[in-house]
């Protein structure tokens, strides 16, 4: 194991270079597979000292700097650059052509008003192009890293500069688009939990890691970028699109390159059980992965079962499963497991958990908890009475509240806020700097289990109930809610408070399910499992529902949405057919072009055929209508790539959301000067309808 460092991460990743040389540290794979750049110790240590010196010359130093990156090498060195700088990085998600996903991004800059935005040629265009309509973001000068590395010399760079703060980042926690929270990590935060990850799951300079989560975001931020430093390891990164658009390249990848490591949400680890085919998993091994890491909240006994169970004859090891608990107030991880160690499953009594008690128990009346782990090396945790704050007795259910040096400062300038969260004290005691989580949970024979979140609870004629039990009941009831999400909340009426239920359907079950015969399914086995009747049931298409940017399902906002009108259910299209197969992708010649029409008719055969659905689309119909999600539009791009000779990403099918549209923007022929651009030759209904499926985007990062 590599030693600690007490300073900054600059240290550290000079440090590595000094040692490691020429190992490499870094390296993107183009589409999943390809190896497009590689980054040794040496040359990240380089590269960032010519970032920083330019930085310095700008007197960034103190200053919140914007990261704006496509995955992979470039958001590495704009990370350590920042640092090298002496300024505040802030990482965000580049924000798709469309309103909601540019509203958020909008209230970051004006939380915590930054002084540049840091980017890459490669993306550059779009964001000046995307930003126009929002003058408080297109005003901001934007640099490129690229430019930044020829401006000078590494030994520009001035290492004795005075630092005008220890922050080195704002993680901005996922949340409503109108109040996001800047969580202040500092270094010393960073270095201390990097070093609980690499204790707890045995990482050293001889690790590999294979990740597609999104690096704007804790998890993969700190959990791949930071860590890999920390240890020394190499880290093999491919995009959440790759990832989305063919699942099976993460586990190939994994195997080709004898990876030790790798984390995932839930989420993740279904998609390769749904979506991975038996040919694409020729010739792979998966006997190196050691660490498996899941940090779901809570964590689905049902996930980790499907999952071993399709890839042990691959090589999946049962104890190779990971699981932790953390968010982004405690830098990441606060609870983990044991290199080693199988996860630890308590079935309990359901009725006695929705009384806020812990009873173990067998039989249909049992539901299965999966430990979160342990806590970690000198971080403490307690459960909390919420209501009395005083501490709970093991097996009772309180607020999870957690102390030690992973715990981050505040939130940026909200004080307020800050207050409410962390420096807390349990009552009697004179114990400050805990944070409360507002997640439920209990601790048993000092493991952690995670049972809900403090403000989603339900109370219903004097009762507990848990969203997510009520939701799992939901999607356990019937084949069209397999490997999607559905949300649970209560809404007062005169009546007083009742409960109700949005939940998406599958894509190739919407045109085979009766949707008044799967209601009754559904209120029949929520009465069945839980003895409440629903106030309402809503069915929604896949992606259309709320969600964080790690995937975690946003219960308030789909309760105002529900609540304003603005939920829009589906409709029943039919009955009784099958859904439709992708064609074969068969690659053009090199040299062969396709007309507009020609264009537009693949377009939407493919679009259809992917989204399964056989009613009737037109070319004017946005990708979101004809079924096209977040998750589809990454395997799309992938078929529209081989099938055509192109080179699309997915956010093309939010910049030109109709087949139609797309069409015309990839036809050989010129588009006229009379002619009006993609924006603005959209439709109000197509433009909605593109909006709405866009609110859902499944992108991991933090815990599920």
């Amino acid at each position: 194991m590599t030693r600690e460092f007490s300073e900054t991460l600059v240290h550290i990743a000079r440090d590595r270079a000094q040692r490691l040389g020429d190992k490499v540290a870094y390296a993107n794979l183009r589409d999943g597979k390809e190896e497009q750049r590689q980054i040794s110790y040496r040359q990240l240590d380089e590269s960032c000292r010519r970032i920083g010196a330019a930085l310095q010359r700008r007197n960034a130093a103190g200053e919140r700097i914007l990261l704006l990156f496509p995955q992979g090498a470039e958001f590495v060195l704009g990370f350590f650059g920042t640092l090298y700088g002496g300024a505040i990085a802030v990482p965000a998600h580049t924000p798709k052509p469309n309103k909601r996903s540019w509203a958020t991004f909008e209230a970051i800059v004006a939380d915590c008003r930054p002084r540049f935005i840091l980017t890459c040629h490669s993306i550059r265009d779009n964001i000046v192009a995307w930003s126009k309509p929002y003058p408080s973001i297109s005003a901001l000068e934007l640099l490129c890293v690229e430019d930044l590395e020829s401006e000078g010399l590494a030994d520009d760079w001035d290492g004795l500069a005075e630092a005008r703060t220890d922050i080195a980042f704002l993680q901005y926690t996922s949340g409503s688009t109108s109040t996001p929270k800047g969580v202040m990590v500092s270094h010393a935060n960073l270095i201390h939990n990097a070093g609980l990850t690499a204790r707890h799951m045995g990482h050293d300079d001889k690790t590999v890691i294979v990740s597609w989560l999104p690096l704007f975001h804790d998890l993969g931020l700190i959990g791949i970028v930071v860590q890999t430093l920390q240890v020394g390891a190499t880290c093999y990164m491919m995009s959440p699109a790759a990832f989305s658009g063919n699942p099976a390249l993460w586990l190939q990848a994994i195997s080709r390159y004898r990876a030790t490591s790798s984390m995932s949400s839930d989420f993740g680890y279904r998609l390769c059980v749904k979506s991975i085919r038996p040919e694409q998993l020729e010739g792979v091994d998966l006997s190196s992965w050691r660490n498996a890491l899941n940090a779901a909240e809570p964590i689905h006994a049902s996930t980790l079962a499907s999952f071993q169970e399709r890839f042990a004859p691959f090589g999946f090891a049962e104890d190779a499963f990971f699981p932790a608990y953390g968010l982004a107030e405690a830098t990441l991880l606060s609870t983990t497991s044991r290199v080693g160690e199988k996860p630890v499953i308590m079935r309990v009594d359901r009725v006695a958990l929705a009384r806020g008690e812990f009873v173990p128990a067998e039989g249909p009346d049992a539901v299965a908890l999966v430990s979160s782990g342990r806590p970690a090396h000198d971080m403490e945790v307690a459960i909390v009475d919420p209501e009395t704050q005083a501490r709970c007795a093991d097996g009772a259910i309180g607020e999870v509240w957690v102390r030690g040096p992973s715990i981050a400062r505040a939130y940026w300038q909200a004080p307020d806020a800050s207050r409410q969260t962390f420096a807390q004290s349990p009552a009697d005691e004179s114990e400050p700097h805990f944070l409360r989580t507002g997640d439920l949970g209990f601790l048993w024979n000092e493991e952690l289990y995670i049972a809900g979140r403090l403000k989603d609870l339900i109370i219903s004629r004097g009762r507990n109930l848990y969203p997510q039990d009520i939701e799992l009941t939901v999607k356990d009831s019937h084949p069209a809610f397999r490997t999607v999400n559905g949300a649970a909340f209560s809404v007062d009426n005169d009546d007083g408070e009742t409960i109700v239920v949005v939940h998406e359907i599958e894509r190739t079950a919407r045109n085979a399910t009766d949707l008044t015969e799967l209601e009754k399914t559904v209120r029949n086995a929520v009465w069945q499992e839980h003895d409440i009747s629903l106030a309402d049931i809503v069915f929604i298409p896949p992606a259309s529902l709320p969600k964080t940017t790690s995937g975690k399902v946003q219960r308030r906002l789909t309760k105002a949405l529900y609540v304003s009108g603005e939920m829009t259910p589906l409709k029943t299209r039919g009955q009784g057919s099958e859904p439709a197969m992708p064609t074969p992708a068969q690659r053009p010649d090199g040299d062969k072009s396709f007309g507009r029409q020609e264009l537009q008719e693949r377009i939407l055969t493919q679009a259809q055929a992917l989204a399964g659905t056989k009613a009737p689309v037109e070319a004017t119909d946005s990708f979101g209508t004809i079924g096209i999600d977040s998750v589809l539009a990454a395997r799309l791009a992938v078929i529209l790539n081989e099938t055509l000779n192109l080179s699309l990403e997915p956010t093309i099918f939010w910049q030109y959301p109709t087949p139609e549209l797309l069409a015309r923007h990839l036809a050989p022929a010129p588009i006229t000067a009379t002619a009006k651009p993609a924006a603005q030759a959209r439709s109000k209904d197509d433009l909605l309808r593109a909006l709405k499926a866009a609110l859902g985007e499944p992108t991991l990062e933090r815990q599920e």
